[in-house]
């Protein structure tokens, strides 16, 4: 309130606005020493096998590689590991990758020992509007990759949905500028900029919003996700088309000062810095916060002595002028109870992304037994049995309907599986034989009977030698040249999806209850897809005209 700007002024205030680099930690958790390697992707790419024992400068190499800083000539994310237990964390940095980025996604199927688990916590969001009207595009990327060991090229078509509008068909072989023109024909997107990646295994188209149709001014914040309408890709049991959320879009940034006091002059300004320090202040603008002023303390009528037909009213002065002076008062009168005119505001859109969890047991043989509970926002279902059903009655999906928290789910249920490790596989289409291609002893992984997935195909084992897997049936699958091969995990996965939530929930929490018991059994929670609003941006009411500030 001083144009000093005496910082023992009890009325000065300062601030610091500042680009918040995204933070995020992967975590592995292991009981016991744990090995194996695990996967790691983000934006549509996938990155190499990675060791458990990677360190910091080789995650570094990786996470650049997947984001696509690598070779930009600055050091695009900082990564510090330490140890967790009998596991380790990543700590990532990322510096060159602006706004509130994606999570890293990380497939630890192929982990074993020590009942591992590996995940990915968001530690800082990050943040790149510094000035008001600063915003950051929404950033997307659509993406094609075939299954490992499946080497025959990516063809077919697909289509895309945005805010209930649907592309033509797209190729898989489509450029960047085809991509922009198929979207650009919705009319719900006006503008956007397509950028082309492809590898031998992965293609992906990066999409950067530029303007929505419906925006009257750019910057509609966190934008509903692109969807996959149809596809029809050769060998689609092996080949995934996925949408990845790259960097949430921003409103436009806006900063405020709140809690000063009515009637005051205040004084800003406001400097720059940068790796050399703090320039010059800018020039001082001054404002006096005003406000309504407080109705009269009371207000009473009574009827004058001499006259029949008038009032005497007589009011207080209001004690707070909300800091400027009162320059007069408003009088009004009625002699019966008018009828208020009611208006209704109402948003509408088409629906948001669910959020979709995953409940997954397994054990390292056959034999579970008991019951287990899931806890979701302080409340716990009832016991649920170690195979229940999916739905109907004693099911996963009737005990979390139970909780109040819950509201509407729906649940799907498969075999868990975890994947044959340290060993690749060939085999052939119309062919009843695996033929691994390292050196394990696959009598010591595999028996008679078990139950194997290769791509989406289930079969049962018939024999078993020390190099090749006969099957029950005939492989009608794709060839493969170095695939990975599944087996059962002996528990169940339970797809949960919130129906009736709306944005990311908070995650699942499954603990073991009345008689869980078999081989080192264990109950692991996933998000494998995180809900997002079906709306965002700000809007402003008018009337009489004037207009309200963005709401």
């Amino acid at each position: 309130s001083s144009p000093s700007f005496t910082a023992s002024n009890i009325k000065y205030g300062s601030d610091e606005i500042a680009i918040q680099h995204e933070e995020q930690e992967i975590v592995l958790s292991c009981h016991s020493p744990c090995y194996g390697i695990f996967i790691l992707s983000w934006g549509g790419m996938v990155s190499d096998r990675l060791s458990v024992g990677i360190t910091a400068d080789e995650m570094e190499v990786e996470i650049a590689k997947l984001v696509g800083v690598y070779d930009i000539g600055a050091v695009p994310v900082k990564v510090t590991k330490k140890a967790y237990g009998f596991g380790s964390k990543w700590l990532l940095t990322f510096f060159n990758v602006y706004g509130n980025i994606g999570e890293v996604e990380a497939n630890g199927h192929f982990l074993y020992g020590g009942d591992p688990v590996i995940r990915v916590d968001e530690i800082i969001a990050g943040n790149a509007d510094i000035y008001p009207g600063d915003y950051t595009y929404e950033v997307q990327t659509v993406y094609i990759r075939k299954a490992p060991g499946f080497d025959s090229p990516v063809t077919g078509s697909f289509t895309l949905a945005f805010e209930d509008e649907i592309t033509p068909t797209i190729g898989v072989d489509a450029s960047a500028d085809d991509m922009k023109r198929a979207l650009e024909i919705l009319t719900t997107i006006h503008t956007v900029n397509v950028q082309h990646h492809m590898r031998s295994d992965q293609i992906a188209w990066v999409i950067t919003f530029t303007h929505l149709v419906h925006e009257n001014r750019q910057g509609a914040g966190d934008i509903g996700l692109i969807r996959v309408f149809s596809s029809s890709l050769f060998e689609p049991s092996v080949t995934r088309i996925g949408v990845f959320e790259n960097v949430k879009g921003t409103q436009p940034m806006t900063y405020k000062i709140n809690g000063l006091s009515q009637g005051i002059a205040y004084y800003c300004r406001v400097s720059a810095y940068n790796a050399l320090g703090y320039g010059l202040f800018s020039a001082t603008s001054a404002a006096t916060p005003r406000g309504h002023p407080d109705p009269p303390l009371s207000a009473h009528a009574s009827i004058p002595l001499d006259s029949g037909k008038s009032l005497k009213v007589v009011w207080t002065p209001v004690e707070n002028d909300g800091g400027s002076a009162i320059a007069g008062y408003e009088l009004e009168w009625y002699s019966k109870e008018s009828i208020l005119e009611v208006q209704k505001i109402t948003t509408s859109s088409t629906d948001g992304i669910s959020e979709v969890q995953i409940v997954r047991t397994s054990a390292e043989k056959q034999g579970i037994t008991g019951f287990f509970t899931l806890t979701f926002n302080g409340e716990t279902t009832e016991p649920i049995d170690h195979d229940a059903p999916a739905d109907g009655m004693n099911s996963v999906e009737s005990k979390l309907k139970r909780l109040s928290t819950i509201g509407d789910v729906s649940v799907d249920r498969y075999l868990s599986k975890v994947p044959i490790h340290n060993e690749l596989f060939t085999i052939n289409t119309g062919e009843h034989i695996l033929q691994r291609m390292g050196a394990i002893d696959l009598t010591a992984a595999l028996s008679i009977s078990d139950i194997i997935f290769i791509g989406e195909e289930v079969h049962d084992i018939a024999a078993v030698t020390v190099s090749t897997v006969t099957l029950n049936d005939t492989y009608n699958g794709p060839p493969a040249n170095g695939a990975i091969i599944y087996k059962w995990a002996y528990g169940y996965e339970w797809v949960v999806t919130f129906t009736s939530h709306v944005g990311k929930q908070s995650l699942l929490v499954g603990s073991p209850s009345e008689s869980w018991a078999g081989s080192n059994p264990t109950i692991n929670i996933f998000r494998i897809r995180e809900g997002l609003q079906p709306l965002s941006g700000t809007l402003q009411l008018s009337f009489g005209g004037e207009k309200t500030e963005p709401l």
